[in-house]
């Protein structure tokens, strides 16, 4: 606890939210004094905390939950709808006793922690630690990616693929709530066990909670790593299968951004890289929800949605995707298949996803794969 911990140059931004000015100066004290480079911003207001959210990147934001004009649950819920994508890790600070269903509430709007009032300045010093530990390390595989790039061409590509999944994100997601529940549990545990409430159903429970988050953890270990092993030889596997795990990677993020996908599985035999082919169908399916998003922000009204559909004609395979996130100009028809045409922001995408999905197909499966727009959307078809 006394040694501060020193993060170089990278500026962490912790948004401090407590309409007790106290509170807000106590905490702002106590992580100067054991954190640098760290940026702090205070508001005494849920307005005011909305207002720096809007404004200002902020990396993790330390929130009571009851507060007079607008509460943590509120700013939690802006946080989970509109800003879901900046990855912020948010903290409830509360006075009321923590029980199930305050634990549930608060991990379905995004939470990755709890602390108590009155604060334990160890617990908060060192959960920050760990918080902040966490960006540092995504920066430096960041880094460590951009360097291994320069080595080889074939790399160069696989890596490109990769960082345009965003699949250090995907993992974050699939990790945050196991990681949060093994974290409240595992803290219930201790709490219970320091004030004499220790009860022994409530232990087994919150054990049996930690041991479920477990096992999840180490099932998306598995699930990512076997998704993206290289492959040298071609196989014969089967495609419905292939498509399900693909999904399978997305699922998550799918649900958060409200994102329903539709299909039906397949008993259809392709030949070629599978996993090569699971790429190919997942920057489809990313590129679509990006779609949606964008499409969501014009109309909030709108039910995402992603058909998967697949045909078997004249010894071909046909697999038409279509999402409903509006159609595209004829530019972008004409282009998206280029490699580092891009319709994001420059920050958001390397123009590299389809174009890597169009090289898979057409040289992995031999096959050939077109888009167009159909009703309030766009769909993508692939024959193999």
């Amino acid at each position: 606890m006394n040694e501060k911990l020193n993060i170089d140059n990278v500026k962490i931004n912790i948004l401090i939210v407590d309409d007790q000015k106290l509170y807000i100066e106590y905490l702002n004290t106590l992580i100067s004094k054991y954190i640098t480079n760290v940026n702090i911003f205070t508001a005494t207001s849920g307005k005011d905390a909305l207002s720096i959210l809007e404004n200002k990147h902020i990396d993790i934001v330390l929130l009571d939950v009851v507060m007079p004009d607008i509460t943590g649950w509120d700013i939690a819920r802006y946080i989970k709808d509109n800003l879901d994508d900046k990855n912020i890790a948010l903290i409830f600070i509360t006075a009321n006793c923590i029980g199930d269903e305050f634990i549930k509430q608060g991990f379905e709007l995004g939470a990755v922690d709890y602390i108590e009032k009155p604060i334990d300045k160890n617990q908060l010093i060192n959960r920050l630690k760990l918080y902040i530990n966490n960006f540092l390390s995504e920066k430096k595989i960041v880094e460590e990616i951009s360097k291994n790039k320069e080595k080889d061409k074939l790399l160069l590509q696989k890596e490109i693929m990769i960082a345009q999944s965003n699949i250090l994100e995907r993992i974050a997601h699939h990790w945050r709530q196991p990681l949060s529940i093994i974290s409240s549990n595992a803290g219930v545990i201790k709490l219970s066990i320091e004030f004499g409430l220790d009860t022994h159903e409530g232990t087994l429970q919150n054990i049996e909670y930690i041991e479920k988050a477990s096992q999840e953890l180490s099932k998306t270990i598995d699930q990512f790593k076997n998704f993206f092993e290289p492959e040298s030889v071609k196989e014969i596997f089967d495609m419905g299968e292939s498509i399900n795990e693909t999904i399978d990677i997305i699922i998550v993020s799918l649900k958060e951004q409200n994102i329903n996908i539709d299909f039906q599985y397949k008993d259809i035999k392709l030949e070629g890289y599978k996993n090569e082919f699971k790429q190919a169908i997942l920057n489809i399916l990313t590129n679509a929800k990006d779609a949606i998003r964008s499409e969501k922000i014009k109309n909030q009204k709108l039910k995402g949605e992603i058909d998967i559909t697949v045909l078997k004609k004249n010894q071909k395979t046909l697999i038409h995707i279509f999402n409903n996130g509006g159609n595209s100009s004829l530019e972008i028809l004409e282009r998206m298949f280029e490699p580092y045409f891009t319709t994001k922001f420059e920050d958001k995408g390397t123009g590299i996803g389809l174009y890597m999905t169009k090289t898979i197909i057409e040289t992995s499966m031999n096959g050939t794969i077109t888009a167009h727009n159909i009703k309030e959307g766009m769909q993508f078809n692939i024959t193999i």
